[in-house]
């Protein structure tokens, strides 16, 4: 008599622990192994991208042409600060519309969501897409400091190596808002500096990410390596009239 009571007694047991154990996997899969709201892959805009392109075009075409007219180094200089004005709030546009490419070590995608994407073809493709007349093929095949060195001069590019990345953090601070390109260990992308904060711009390698946007201070990439070389592509005077002359970047590669 005593015998159902005791199977039925063990029953409950298993069917209580099987519960529990569900919900345990429930609360992992949702905290550890789903992605955070912050980290939902985006999709990519190539239309918007498009009419930017279009737009920034426009204006490069505009300020080329009163630049070559201009009759004063005054002139000069104001039309290379609407430049820097120009690039700096059209650049990070045409980023986000990359967002949500897959990453591939070899894609090559030419357009957003046309494909899959390395972190070097990310940068080349920016570039060539924003009128700097620089071979995206040959670029990207580069090693960062090269694809630095083809587009910033010397003496708006510093190298570190070692640096904590604390230290790194108030470099950025001190640094003027803008669009630099950071070279590191393996990698390449882009940092957009405003007056509060910096983002990462990349097609990130790790997890398989793809073109993301990484607050600074979290991003993973730019914390793990031990050398980086920071470029300003926005201050550099010399890049910029090469922007408003048309003129061929030479790529270095070596």
């Amino acid at each position: 008599m005593n015998l159902p009571y005791r199977y039925l007694g063990i029953f409950c047991l298993v069917a209580f622990l099987a519960a529990g154990a569900w919900w345990v996997w429930q609360t992992i899969d949702l905290h550890f192994f789903k992605a955070k709201p912050s980290e939902a892959r985006q999709t990519p805009n190539p239309k918007e991208y498009e009419l930017l392109l279009a737009d920034l075009q426009r204006w490069q075409k505009e300020l080329s042409s009163a630049y070559q007219k201009a009759s004063s180094s005054e002139e000069k200089e104001r039309i290379e600060h609407d430049a820097e004005q120009i690039l700096h709030h059209i650049l990070p546009s045409m980023m986000d519309c990359w967002l949500g490419t897959e990453y591939d070590f070899n894609g090559t995608a030419e357009k957003p969501g046309s494909g899959k994407l390395a972190c070097g073809y990310f940068v080349s493709t920016i570039l060539q897409d924003a009128a700097f007349r620089v071979n995206r093929f040959t670029l990207a095949q580069q090693a960062s400091e090269n694809i630095l060195r083809s587009m910033i001069s010397s003496n708006y590019c510093e190298l570190s190596i070692g640096q904590s990345y604390p230290s790194f953090l108030e470099m950025m601070a001190e640094k003027k808002p803008g669009i630099y390109l950071i070279g590191l260990d393996s990698h390449v992308g882009f940092l957009v500096k405003n007056q509060q904060e910096f983002y990462f711009y990349h097609s990130s390698k790790w997890k398989d990410r793809g073109v993301v946007k990484e607050n600074g201070r979290e991003a993973f990439g730019l914390k793990q390596s031990n050398w980086r070389m920071l470029g300003s592509l926005t201050e550099d005077p010399k890049l910029i009239q090469t922007w408003l002359k048309n003129q061929v970047v030479k790529v270095r590669t070596s």
